[in-house]
């Protein structure tokens, strides 16, 4: 098991750095505030890091306050993410995100030992349970994201995309490493 973890995650992981350091397809999904770049920046000085959201609501009762019903309509409205200042990519993020990884590996592999025991299941069953996981876990949180916070539909279908192909990926490494 811990030998799945730890070369699933890698795998995880080589596909991760491959998604988002190499592949174009997420280029899109960041786009720039232009000239309104330099005001938001303003704007936003000083401000603890945390999420936001424009229009803010105290509680569910202001959605019935038809000033606030104006204020949406009206718009802009924004869910702004303030991160603390400091370098991109330090390397304890790269070190959580391959640990993260070979959890994501170890919680795949126990479930396909759960599932068969004696490491008997075909490569192709094995790529169904962990797609069949990957589109009902994996999946959710970013289309629930969505719904609810209104994240751009193609930047969403290309994360659960790469989510899924990542998912086959971990199958095909876990058949091989939990071969009989």
């Amino acid at each position: 098991m811990l030998l799945a973890a730890v070369i699933g995650g890698l795998v995880l992981y080589v596909w991760s750095v491959i998604v988002w350091m190499v592949l174009p397809h997420h280029k899109p999904d960041f786009r720039p505030l232009g000239d309104a770049e330099d005001g938001v920046a303003k704007a936003l000085s000083g401000t603890e890091p945390g999420w936001y959201v424009m229009p803010h609501m105290d509680n569910f009762e202001s959605m019935k306050d038809p000033a606030m019903d104006a204020r949406y309509r009206e718009g802009p409205n924004a869910s702004v993410i303030v991160i603390p200042s400091g370098p991109c990519m330090q390397p304890m993020v790269f070190v959580r995100s391959l640990l993260l990884n070979m959890a994501q590996a170890l919680g795949a592999a126990m479930l396909l030992f759960a599932l068969n025991p004696e490491y008997s299941a075909t490569l192709v069953d094995k790529i169904l349970v962990l797609g069949g996981v990957s589109v009902f876990i994996q999946a959710m949180p970013p289309l629930m994201q969505w719904n609810w916070w209104k994240f751009p539909t193609r930047g969403t279908l290309t994360t659960v995309f790469d989510g899924l192909v990542g998912m086959i990926l971990l199958a095909i490494a876990l058949h091989f490493v939990l071969a009989p």
